[in-house]
């Protein structure tokens, strides 16, 4: 009797265990799936956005989002088929703490919200310049999270989302335009001959700094008892050519001015 029940006590654990070997090894083999899928499905995604027809910004929140969807499936599958949990109540579960979680998640689904809005919208796009706030700079791009800016000096900015998305946000024109403001308090006999004499100024000031992709060019905009207002306008090659071009070019053209 004793050797009939180990008999089939050996039996059961024999079935038992490789009923568990076969479900872990099926687990495997749907997250080894899962990774390749999720490894061409972005790496798809992400050729299709950085092309310049589709509207879509090439920013980074998209891929996370299909990345979280694909393997939200795939544990559902694998608790589901492998192991036999009812999902449904599990959903249903979810129903009643969502609202906990929604609550002590707001932050966060706050900003996924603003990081989708800003990015469909077009309203921040990688490579473009923005300022928020006292944050100004080129946007790297837009994660779950936030809007990462790098600015002139290098400095990164981390800025969330739903910040972007509830105040003022400003589109900065092209960095490497340099703008230099005058004010001329005594004009010359020839106002002409002194435009010309200043963009050859600028001109020799800047180029000391790196390439100017487009000549200086002086515009005088007011005319009044007080003297001339105007500017100087050139474009680098760079945003750091043109940081580096401005300092140049405003001391040069004092020392014009003076003289």
């Amino acid at each position: 009797m004793i050797g009939i029940t180990s008999m089939f006590f050996m039996q059961f654990m024999n079935s038992h265990e490789a009923d568990i070997a076969a479900r872990i090894v099926w687990a495997c083999i749907q997250i080894v799936l899962c990774i390749v899928l999720v490894y061409f499905v972005t790496r798809l995604l992400t050729r299709l956005l950085s092309r310049d027809s589709v509207p879509i910004p090439s920013s980074s929140i998209f891929v996370a989002i299909i990345k979280v969807v694909l393997w939200f499936g795939c544990v559902c599958s694998i608790l589901s088929s492998c192991f036999g949990f009812d999902l449904s109540a599990a959903f249903a579960a979810l129903g009643v703490g969502g609202i906990a979680l929604s609550l002590g998640a707001k932050d966060t689904i706050a900003n996924v919200i603003g990081g989708i809005q800003v990015s469909v919208l077009g309203l921040v796009v990688p490579g473009e310049y923005i300022r928020v706030g006292e944050s100004c700079g080129q946007v790297q791009d837009v994660t779950w999270r936030q809007t990462v800016v790098k600015s002139l000096d290098g400095t990164l900015y981390y800025i969330p989302n739903a910040q972007i998305n509830s105040s003022t946000l400003v589109k900065v024109i092209n960095p490497s335009v340099v703008k230099v403001p005058l004010v001329l308090t005594k004009l010359p006999t020839s106002v002409s001959q002194l435009a010309t004499h200043l963009e050859k100024c600028a001109y020799d000031a800047a180029q000391q700094e790196g390439t100017v992709r487009e000549k200086p060019v002086c515009i005088f905009k007011e005319l009044s008892e007080y003297g001339a207002r105007g500017l100087v306008q050139f474009e680098m090659a760079d945003e750091f050519e043109a940081l580096r071009a401005r300092d140049s070019v405003v001391r040069a053209l004092a020392d014009a001015v003076q003289h």
